[in-house]
């Protein structure tokens, strides 16, 4: 818990806290890695002591082997006695004398086998019972027996003394070496319980820092989608006063051109909806023939067409008008419009503009020459009669 003291507190960068916590933590893990595979690969023991040990132990080992000898030889000798006082038969002997096993430096094997076995240092099987008799003759006493196993249990006595000795000896420094070890064996599980620590809390922040990381980033997004909703808002707005501009200036003209063409006060208003522009004029007159639902749509062309001149305006500035027959005006309806756009004679024109109309009948007299007039009345008939000399 003491790790993420550090992370508490206001105006704490949590990101940057986390990635430094993390450096440290992995440097912190490797190192315990590594004092964790020292540690694997000594013993822990003092070089000094485990010498001293050592060579303590071969001595002792050594006084041990000696004791062991010794207390065959002395069984050798007790038995030689017992036979010798005719407590143990000749088998009897041989038996227990081959259960001691071999005396190092000398031939265990039964004088038997080592005549049958034709062994040359062995006495010879033609031997005569003077012969016999002459060597259990020389065959030791049992006062002599006595006496050597006086000396033997005397030297047994002196080598188990010794052997004490080598054992005070060796004691301390066999416990001074099980100490270094098991306090090895304590700092292998303790570097290891840190290791899996630090390998758990090194799991723990790199989580954490992948989460500030991706709630840095979501916040960053969010301020950014904040930012362009902001600036959509303020762009949907200003569009929104622009077009409100617009429909205002463009009802401006509808009823100018309104009551220019009616020759009477005429007020307009347009809507703007998803799939149509609507207009609405409070003209008393019926607008319900198809004449005039025509003049109200010609109203409207011709109003945007004189908006083009205004800057901003992507109208491109020109107008073409057929009106079929049925719905064909009367006369001092077209003289209007083409005042409307041409100017009234003597005034002047909108050269800004271009309207062409395919007329019905003849335009007003001032009209009718050039730069008004582009070509004659049209017809189907010849190639030059069309218009733009071509069937379009």
């Amino acid at each position: 818990a003491e790790e993420f003291q550090g992370l508490k507190g206001d105006g704490i960068d949590l990101e940057l806290k986390l990635e430094e916590l993390l450096t440290e933590t992995r440097k912190k893990l490797r190192k315990k890695e590594a004092e964790l595979r020292k540690a694997n690969r000594e013993d822990g023991i003092n070089p000094v002591i485990a010498q001293t040990c050592k060579l303590r132990k071969e001595e002792r080992d050594a006084v041990q082997a000696r004791l062991t000898a010794q207390k065959a030889e002395l069984r050798r000798a007790r038995l030689r006695l017992s036979y010798r006082t005719k407590k143990l038969s000749k088998e009897e002997y041989d038996q227990q004398i081959s259960e001691i096993g071999d005396i190092k430096g000398k031939c265990s094997a039964l004088i038997s086998v080592a005549i049958e076995m034709e062994c040359p240092l062995a006495p010879s099987a033609n031997r005569d019972e003077l012969s016999r008799k002459r060597y259990e003759d020389a065959l030791e006493t049992v006062e002599e027996i006595e006496r050597l196993i006086a000396k033997l249990e005397e030297t047994e006595e002196n080598i188990r003394e010794e052997l004490a000795n080598a054992d005070k000896a060796l004691s301390p420094l066999e416990e001074k070496v099980k100490e270094q070890s098991e306090a090895q064996s304590n700092l292998r599980d303790q570097l290891g319980e840190e290791v899996t620590d630090l390998d758990e809390l090194e799991t723990n922040l790199e989580k954490a820092f992948e989460d500030t990381k991706k709630i840095r980033e979501k916040r960053e997004e969010q301020t950014d989608l904040d930012s362009k909703i902001e600036k959509s808002s303020k762009d949907l707005e200003a569009l929104r006063k622009k077009g409100r501009k617009v429909l205002s200036i463009l009802a401006d003209d509808l009823s100018h051109v309104a009551s220019h063409v009616t020759q009477e006060e005429t007020r307009a208003s347009v809507e703007f909806h998803s799939e149509a522009v609507v207009t609405s004029l409070n003209y008393a007159g019926d607008m319900s023939s198809a004449a005039l639902v025509t003049l109200r749509l010609l109203i409207f062309d011709l109003a945007c067409l004189l908006g083009s001149v205004r800057e901003g305006s992507h109208h491109p500035g020109l107008l073409i008008h057929d009106s079929p027959r049925e719905a064909d005006l009367s006369a001092h309806l077209y003289r209007r419009l083409f005042s409307m756009v041409a100017g009234t004679e003597g005034g002047v024109e909108n050269e800004a503009v271009q309207y062409i109309v395919a007329t019905t009948e003849p335009p007003p007299e001032f009209l009718q020459k050039e730069p008004w007039l582009v070509c004659e009345p049209l017809s189907s008939d010849t190639a030059e009669g069309r218009f733009l000399k071509a069937i379009v």
